[in-house]
């Protein structure tokens, strides 16, 4: 019946609609549609079957990550996630979503049947051969045949989408037990809130002083207890099984220049979101237009398939972007059982809701249809929601962890982005994102009036209390006092929408954000003692930083130009480089005779770089083997050995932009008077009272300079024999771009040959403006490779002139999905080079860029027809 269920829910039932009037379409040279519609409904009917044109095989590879269905097309390697998928239950969620809409907002309601009509009437046009068209090779290729869509799949979408940019429980398990199993002391020695630079998109928001520490409670003993006694090296296979089972946590940047502070006279606006960089592109660029017919929709910018409208981009009067704001909206609870079917909350036998689900996996060499079926049961704990499958984690350790979100309601964010699209001024804009109930973004807006403005809102939940010792970023005991405050009219009480930092017209001039803390609330270390409690972990801080001393430097010297709000998004100074660098110098002075003749190439390499992370330059791929290096050796013993069994067996980007925090801060709190430390003649600075680059396990003091050196003599050791793999002996050859690349791998690349990419080299570092995030450690040692694993999934940039908004942009591959089409993979090695393409939004500029034309006559496809030019 589960099974069944399943199905239905993830198959269509909405009726195919006919046309009111004419719509046009006109393909440009990037392979942007530029849809022309009387109406809504047919606007968004076409954009429905043009956007299955390009990429029907996206859409449900989408879908069927969000049922928890992609294993029975892609094989084991995808049932782990399908496991943790259906414990999400992100696709009921979205049925009930579908379910509310019809009754509540049945017009918006309207528009998604719309749109799945117009996918619904793709299907059935291209499996006969209407004008040419034919369904993607990956469904022959892999030997399936797509469902029909219908509003739930986009709305299971949307709850993707926002469960992506809010549910971290990986991280915060990892977090969790590494708070749990060590000292207070040590882990506040090890873990920073406070960011590597300041970088605030409204500091001071929050007027009022801090309200001192909250009160400590038993938290801490309260999970150690539960956690038991924990065998050796069972610590290190569970950082393993969450590096696996754990997805990169993704990030982004915007920028936006009020017309005061731009060289034009005209507001300017900058985003790119950051996500794991596959094939095919995460976004497909759209226009949508019912303003030249009367209506007041003409909008331009990406769009995530299966969902109707613009997620960002630009109207005829303001252009809008999101990064993720880290704002703390779910909590990862450790659950005290009570037998295999309840819990203890309350002193209290809650028992677990079960449901049995089937997941069928295909077979190495198998076909879809004879997919194995698995049996997963999935159990809910009824005040908090899923628990975490086993199968999922494959943890070593037996937690029973349970995912309380503000997502787990039967609602949408489609409307948010419906009225985004129509919106002409700050006003109404900030309207409209307060319907961006679940997850939270930093959006950043301008408008042909010159304006600039910021706003955050999303439902922040208040929580009974917030404990130093067990805080929300890590994990809370389930059974009590660490729960939601309930709401009056919903699940939960939560913040007030004025406690959330917006602004507009910044007297600066300008607004930068990049997964930042918002308000400053993190700068004194301590999310805990504010008025308001948002988060306790956000980006590290350099991705806004950087922006912001650049804007400035371009203000002063006139004013902002397009090209130089590229130059800024295109950035690829290393500040974790600006930091850490001098301290190397430093120390192979006072130790010359630590240095080899490697080591001192190296330091000449490093000591006139430019901390550019180019992709000719030497200077990265040697700053980032030291990077990988220094955290092993002066890491690995901290926590009584816990950070080296527990963090360092892999280290992904997230977690080593924590350890990366903590070098810097100690080596920049105990530079002036390091020598006194090491002598004796003054005590740490550090909550344990110890140094963090000696070893207590060894007999000899090692000091900062011996870490330091030695932590470059292992990174050159390192490097000589990957580069030597590459062909790459001498040092002068080790430049970035040969081991620091891009590629877009389709999962479907084994049943059909050339559906991915080539390698490309990128530039971009570590937590680089223009990012080309990695993993640092791998297996406990420099990783063979520098692959990106997180990289801009789009790049945008807006003048807002009011004769004629211009826009440019890229994305990490091409509009289409097919092997073989013009726009398959067209605009990668493009975006590997930092170029862009034009939006174009002009009519005239639009017909003649044109390659190909579609006209759909009224009625159709109840009568009438439609032609190709």
């Amino acid at each position: 019946m589960t099974a069944l269920l399943l199905l239905l829910a993830c198959a269509p039932k909405d009726p195919i609609t006919t046309l009111d009037g004419p719509v046009e379409v006109r393909f440009d040279d990037l392979g942007v549609a530029h849809i022309q519609a009387t109406t809504e409904d047919d606007l968004f009917f076409a954009q429905g079957y043009v956007t299955a044109r390009d990429r029907l095989y996206h859409m449900d590879l989408l879908r069927r990550r969000a049922c928890g269905r992609r294993a029975e097309i892609l094989g084991e390697d995808f049932f782990a996630g399908d496991a943790q998928m259906r414990a999400l239950d992100l696709w009921r969620w979205g049925q009930r979503a579908a379910e509310e809409m019809a009754v509540s907002d049945p017009a918006l309601h309207d528009l998604l049947r719309a749109y799945a009509a117009g996918v619904n009437q793709y299907i059935q046009d291209a499996t006969e051969g209407v004008n040419g068209q034919s369904l993607s090779p990956h469904f022959e290729a892999l030997g399936y045949t797509p469902e029909p869509w219908r509003v739930a799949d986009s709305l299971a979408l949307g709850k993707l989408l926002t469960a992506g940019s809010s549910l971290r429980a990986e991280q915060e398990i990892l977090t969790g037990l590494a708070q749990t199993l060590m000292s207070d002391a040590a882990f506040a020695d090890l873990y920073r809130y406070a960011p590597l630079d300041p970088g605030y998109v409204v500091p001071g928001f929050y007027d009022s002083a801090a309200s001192g520490p909250p009160a400590s409670g038993d938290g801490r003993a309260r999970l150690r207890e539960a956690l038991g006694e924990v065998p050796p090296g069972t610590l290190a296979d569970a950082a393993r099984a969450l590096a696996r089972s754990g997805k990169p946590v993704g990030g982004s940047n915007n920028f936006a220049v009020a017309a005061s502070a731009s060289a034009s006279g005209h507001a300017l606006l900058a985003g790119d979101t950051h996500q794991e960089v596959d094939h095919p592109a995460i976004w497909y660029l759209i226009h949508l237009d019912t303003l030249s017919a009367g209506g007041d929709i003409d909008a331009i910018g990406a769009s995530l398939p299966g969902v109707p409208f613009v997620l960002f981009g630009h109207n005829d009067r303001v252009a809008w972007a999101p990064t993720v704001n880290f704002y703390d909206v779910a909590d990862v609870y450790m659950e005290i059982p009570s037998g295999r079917h309840a819990v203890m909350f309350e002193g209290e036998e809650v028992a677990l809701v079960e449901r049995e689900e089937t997941i069928y996996v295909r077979a190495p060499g198998g076909s879809v249809a004879d997919a194995e079926p698995r049996s997963l049961t999935v159990r809910e704990v009824p005040h908090h929601g899923p628990i975490l499958p086993e199968e999922a984690l494959d943890l070593p350790l037996p937690l029973t962890l349970s995912v309380r979100w503000t997502g787990y309601q039967p609602r949408s964010v489609a409307r948010s982005f419906y009225e985004i699209n129509k919106s002409g001024d700050y006003d109404a804009f900030r309207a409209a994102v307060d319907h961006y109930y679940t997850g939270g973004m930093h959006w950043l807006y301008a408008d042909i009036e010159g304006r600039i403005g910021y706003t955050s809102y999303t439902e922040v939940p208040l929580r009974e209390q917030v404990d130093p010792t067990a805080p929300p970023i890590g994990l809370l005991p389930g059974d009590g006092g660490y729960e939601w405050l309930p709401g009056d009219t919903a699940p939960y009480a939560m913040l007030e929408r004025e406690q959330l930092p917006w602004t507009v017209d910044p007297a600066a001039g300008f607004l930068v954000s990049a997964n930042n803390d918002p308000a400053g609330l993190t700068d004194d270390n301590d999310p805990y003692n504010d008025p308001v409690y948002l988060a306790g972990l956000f980006a590290i801080g350099a991705r806004a930083y950087r922006p912001e001393v650049m804007l400035e430097g371009f203000i002063a010297d006139g004013g902002v130009t397009l090209d130089q709000l590229i130059e800024v998004q295109q950035d690829t100074t290393s500040q974790l480089a600006v930091h850490l660098l001098p301290f190397l110098s430093e120390a192979a002075a006072r130790r010359p005779d630590l240095v080899t003749d490697d080591m001192a190439q190296a330091l000449e390499i490093l000591e006139v770089w430019d901390r550019r992370c180019d992709v000719d330059a030497v200077g990265p791929t040697l700053f980032h083997a030291w990077l990988s290096a220094l955290s092993r050796l002066a890491l690995a013993d901290e926590g009584g050995g816990l950070i080296g069994e527990l963090i360092l067996p892999e280290l992904p980007y997230p977690v080593a932009q924590i350890t990366s925090k903590t070098l810097v801060h100690w080596l920049e709190a105990t530079a002036e008077d390091i020598d006194a430390f090491e002598a004796g003649e003054l005590p740490w600075p550090t909550q344990t009272g110890r140094s963090l680059f000696d070893d207590p396990d060894t007999e000899a003091f090692e000091t900062r300079d011996e870490v330091l050196l030695a932590s470059l003599a292992l990174a050159v050791e390192e490097l000589d024999a990957r580069y030597a793999a590459l062909g790459a002996s001498d040092m002068d050859g080790w430049t970035w771009g040969l081991s620091h690349t891009l590629s877009l791998d389709d999962a479907a690349e084994a049943w059909l040959p050339g559906a991915s990419s080539e390698t490309l080299p990128k530039a971009g570092g570590l937590y680089t403006v223009d990012v080309g995030n990695f993993t640092l450690i791998r297996d406990g040692a420099l990783p063979e490779d520098f692959d990106i694993v997180d990289s801009p999934s789009n790049r945008f940039v807006f003048e807002l002139d009011p004769d004629g908004i211009i826009g440019k942009g890229i994305l990490p591959g091409g509009q289409s999905e097919r092997p073989g089409d013009p726009h398959h993979i067209d605009q990668f090695e493009r975006y590997t080079r930092g170029e862009y393409g034009v939006l174009r939004y002009d009519p005239d500029d639009i017909e003649a860029s044109e390659e190909a034309k579609w006209t759909f006559e009224a009625g159709w496809p109840a009568k009438g027809g439609w032609s190709v030019e």
